[in-house]
Formats: C-alpha cells, sequence, structure tokens
C-alpha cells in the first residue's frame, strides 16, 4: 500500500497492491488511485486491508 508524496510522486509503483492519495480519516476519506475500490473514496481501516489481501490473492 503506497501513498504517493511530494518526493515519491514520481516512483513507479506498479507492484504496490494499492495506491492512495492518503490512508483517509473519518470525514476526509482517500482517494483510490489504484487496487480494490479504484475510483472510489475509503478510510483505510482492517476491513479495507482485508479487502485489499483478498483481491490482490485472486
Amino acid at each position: 500500500m503506497v501513498t504517493p508524496g511530494l518526493y515519491t510522486s514520481d516512483q513507479d509503483f506498479s507492484e504496490a497492491q494499492a495506491v492512495l492519495n492518503h490512508l483517509g480519516d473519518e470525514g476526509n476519506p482517500g482517494l483510490v488511485l489504484r487496487g480494490p475500490r479504484e475510483g472510489e473514496r475509503v478510510m483505510v481501516d482492517l476491513v479495507y486491508l482485508e479487502e485489499v489481501r483478498r483481491w490482490w490473492s485472486t
């Protein structure tokens, strides 16, 4: 799982299981740039981490 920042935005994250603009918090969920629920806003919690694991395992 990657949240690109100022110093890493030009790096290759093609091997990442999920890429989000940030991990999200209540009232301000992060945008999934690649991975399960791509294009949606989520808050990274144990439920989402399990979803990423299942998605990546298929």
